[in-house]
C-alpha cells in the first residue's frame, strides 16, 4: 500500500513545474487528473483521498483542492494510461464521480490554467463516471537541431543544404548553415549552443580540413551533442577506420546517392527522438 500523503495544491504545482522543465529533454509526458464527487461531504472526500493514496504509484502526487475536488499528478503517464487508471478506479467506487484529464507533452502548459479549466468544466458536470479530456497540451514541442554543412564546392554545398531543408521531420525544427571551409565553421559561434548539432563535413578543405574540425568538436566538453558525417573521395579502409576511431558517426563516400543520404539522415533523426 502507498504510504504517501495528500499534498497542498501549491506543493503539487512545484512538482508539476519541475517535471515540465525536464519534459523536452526526457521526451516524456504526464497527466493531471481532477476528480469531483458530485454530492460530497468532508467524510466522503477523506475516504476518497485514502482510497486514492492506496491506488496511485509511488511517483504520483495526490493533492487536495477546494471542497469537493481532489487532484492527481500522474508522472510518466499519457492520456491512455490515465484513462485506464480512472476507469478502474470508478468501478471500485460507489460515489457519483466525474473527472477531467489533461495530458501534458509540452512546456506551454501552466498548472493554474489546467486547474481552472478542470474546475470550470466539473462544476457543471453531472453525468456519473464521465471523464472529460483536455487536449490543449498533448502535442510535443518540436526540438531545435542545428545542421552545419562544410563543403568548399559551392554547387554541391547548396544541393546538400536544399536536401536537408526539404526533410519532413515530425519532431524537429532545423537551423541550417553552410560553410566553405572548416576554419570558417570553427570561427563562427554557430556550434557553441547546447542544441543537438549535425555536422556534414568534407574531409578535404582549403584551410581547416574535416579531420581538424572533427578533432576540435570531439574535444569539447559537450561533444556528444554532435552527430558527424564525414564526406570523402577516398576508398581506403584504413582512412575509414581512422575516421571512425577519431569520432565520426557516418562515413559518406563520394559520389553518393542523395536519396540514400536523405534516408540515412532521416533515420538518424528518428533515433534522436526515441
Amino acid at each position: 500500500m502507498n504510504t504517501q500523503q495528500s499534498l497542498p495544491i501549491h506543493i503539487a504545482k512545484r512538482f508539476f513545474d519541475l517535471l515540465k522543465f525536464n519534459m523536452t529533454r526526457t521526451k516524456s509526458s504526464m497527466c493531471v487528473a481532477i476528480i469531483k464527487i458530485i454530492e460530497s461531504n468532508a467524510q466522503q472526500l477523506a475516504e476518497m483521498e485514502t482510497f486514492l493514496l492506496s491506488e496511485i504509484r509511488k511517483n504520483d502526487v495526490l493533492f487536495h483542492m477546494q471542497e469537493g475536488y481532489v487532484g492527481i499528478l500522474l508522472t510518466q503517464s499519457g492520456e491512455r494510461e490515465t484513462l485506464a487508471f480512472l476507469h478502474r478506479l470508478f468501478k471500485n467506487l460507489n460515489e457519483e464521480i466525474v473527472a477531467h484529464v489533461t495530458e501534458i507533452r509540452n512546456e506551454q502548459a501552466q498548472f493554474p490554467h489546467i486547474i481552472e479549466a478542470a474546475v470550470q468544466y466539473l462544476q457543471y458536470a453531472t453525468k456519473r463516471s464521465h471523464i472529460e479530456v483536455n487536449t490543449a497540451y498533448n502535442e510535443p514541442e518540436k526540438e531545435t537541431v542545428k545542421v552545419s554543412i562544410i563543403e568548399n564546392n559551392e554547387i554541391f554545398r547548396n544541393v546538400l543544404q536544399a536536401e536537408v531543408n526539404n526533410l519532413q521531420l515530425a519532431h524537429f525544427t532545423l537551423q541550417t548553415k553552410s560553410f566553405d571551409d572548416g576554419q570558417a565553421f570553427l570561427q563562427s559561434d554557430f556550434y557553441h549552443s547546447s542544441h543537438m548539432h549535425v555536422v556534414i563535413v568534407n574531409d578535404v578543405l582549403p584551410r581547416k580540413n574535416g579531420m581538424a574540425v572533427l578533432h576540435q568538436l570531439r574535444n569539447m566538453p559537450n561533444e556528444k551533442k554532435f552527430i558527424i558525417y564525414m564526406m570523402t573521395n577516398r576508398l581506403s579502409e584504413q582512412d575509414m577506420i581512422t575516421a571512425y576511431k577519431a569520432g565520426v558517426d557516418y562515413y559518406l563516400i563520394k559520389p553518393f546517392n542523395l536519396r540514400l543520404f536523405e534516408a540515412q539522415i532521416q533515420r538518424a533523426f528518428e533515433r534522436l527522438w526515441t
